[in-house]
């Protein structure tokens, strides 16, 4: 009697242990609704969905796509249902293409792979976006830039080449003044020359001597205004 109550128990403990396999294996496809299974489809069609639309994205989005990479982005780094999706591994093979006869945790290593590598296509695009916009900005500064300066240094040349101008005219005015001042100068010196009397030779000039006095007398008398003969004869002619 024992020994058929233990060889009852055994027998079912066998048969939970098998079902309990098939299930985890994904080879047991009764053992689900059909509600479970159709969930399990589309969970699979839009991960892969999203797998293939962010590697899209990352390698030919332009900036009108960058809201929608970015939620690819999040959405790819949230998967918590990829467990429930490798349960039934005959449909990841499928629809993910998971490989043939691989385990639960091979699966799920594959599917995080996939993800992965869309989410780094993602950031990668997301990057290329952000350089070209900042080299657009940069470069457009720079553009503007460099024609201000431009139009600077050529307002500056010209300004200087009528500066340059002008000083050629002010230093040809200049001269001709100059000569100018050269030739009335000559003229008014020789003019001068030409209307004045001769001067005679110092040598041969004597102070005038009063009415009265002798030629070459140098006396005190000659500092007297008084031009009458003296009283008395003046020496050297007693």
């Amino acid at each position: 009697m024992l020994l058929e109550e233990k060889l009852r128990k055994e027998g079912k403990a066998a048969s939970s242990l098998t079902q309990s396999d098939a299930t985890v294996g994904g080879n047991d496809d009764t053992s689900d609704s059909s509600d479970g299974r159709d969930a399990i489809i589309s969970s699979i069609s839009s991960l892969n969905s999203e797998i293939e639309r962010g590697e899209h994205l990352g390698k030919h989005g332009t900036e009108k796509d960058e809201a929608q990479m970015r939620s690819l982005y999040d959405k790819l780094g949230k998967h918590l249902h990829v467990g429930s999706i490798c349960r039934r591994r005959h449909l990841a093979q499928s629809g993910l293409h998971v490989l043939r006869y691989s385990s639960l945790a091979s699966c799920e290593r594959q599917i995080r792979y996939r993800t992965s590598r869309a989410r780094k296509i993602i950031k990668a695009g997301l990057n290329r976006l952000a350089r070209r916009d900042a080299a657009h900005l940069f470069g457009g500064g720079m553009q503007e830039g460099y024609r201000g300066l431009q139009a600077k240094k050529d307002k500056l040349s010209t300004e200087l080449t009528a500066m340059e101008r002008e000083h050629s005219k002010l230093q040809a005015e200049l001269a001709r003044q100059k000569e100018r001042i050269t030739q009335l100068s000559s003229k008014t010196s020789s003019h001068h020359e030409s209307n004045s009397p001769p001067v005679p030779n110092k040598r041969n000039i004597s102070p005038p001597v009063p009415a009265g006095l002798p030629p070459n007398y140098h006396g005190k008398l000659l500092r007297s205004a008084d031009t009458d003969t003296p009283n008395s004869v003046p020496p050297g002619l007693a």
